[in-house]
């Protein structure tokens, strides 16, 4: 998978695409050393290096431990609790705010924590900006414009979509009795979310693996 997507990145660049306009989405740590490595021999220079998640952050933890359901409250809450004049301090609220505009907020609060939290771990503080690099973005909050190409990589169940399971101390027959979503039907939003971004991106290449070094794989449903 690695191998083809360095050969495809190669032939945008022997064919004069700009670098910096092909993105890299959807990789975990597995993924990390040996990208690193196999774009080294391919001589393509990309940013991926250790990142900090907002939900890693004083300022995301924060976030988490004051949710209400009016989320507003908790947003104004940081404004007064940091200093937003700082940019690092205003980007992490911004992407809060990005993240928060992806949800409804009419779920019950157990459950939407949860979305949350697993939004906020796959989101990242933002790094010092590099000039003619590949990009690795994160999905969940992605901007393509029509003229950028974007690799969408790891295209396998249990990596996108997300996937909500029956294991919460609110199981989905309880779900249905106080009426709130179930993971069937959690499932089923994200899903539809993760079609309607992959619709909207012109330059797109889907790759998956089949193994790695601790199992098989299966393509994404």
């Amino acid at each position: 998978e690695i191998v083809y997507v360095a050969n495809e990145i190669s032939k945008l660049i022997n064919n004069n695409i700009d670098i910096n306009k092909i993105k890299i989405t959807n990789i975990n740590e597995n993924y990390n050393n040996i990208i690193k490595r196999i774009f080294n021999i391919y001589n393509i220079p990309i940013d991926i290096k250790d990142k900090t998640s907002i939900y890693e952050t004083e300022i995301g933890q924060y976030f988490i431990n004051n949710i209400e359901q009016d989320i507003n409250i908790t947003l104004n809450k940081i404004e007064e609790q940091f200093n937003l004049n700082k940019e690092e301090n205003l980007d992490i609220y911004n992407k809060i705010i990005n993240i928060c505009n992806n949800h409804n907020f009419d779920h019950e609060i157990n459950i939407l924590k949860e979305m949350l939290i697993y939004d906020l771990k796959n989101t990242y503080k933002k790094k010092e900006k590099y000039k003619n690099y590949i990009e690795c973005i994160n999905f969940n909050n992605i901007e393509i414009s029509d003229d950028e190409y974007l690799f969408l990589m790891n295209f396998n169940n249990e990596s996108i979509p997300y996937i909500y399971k029956d294991e919460e101390y609110l199981n989905d027959q309880i779900k249905k009795e106080l009426n709130i979503e179930t993971s069937y039907e959690l499932n089923k939003i994200e899903y539809e979310k993760c079609i309607e971004k992959i619709k909207n991106i012109k330059n797109l290449f889907i790759t998956y693996k089949l193994k790695d070094n601790t199992g098989e794989y299966r393509i994404s449903l």
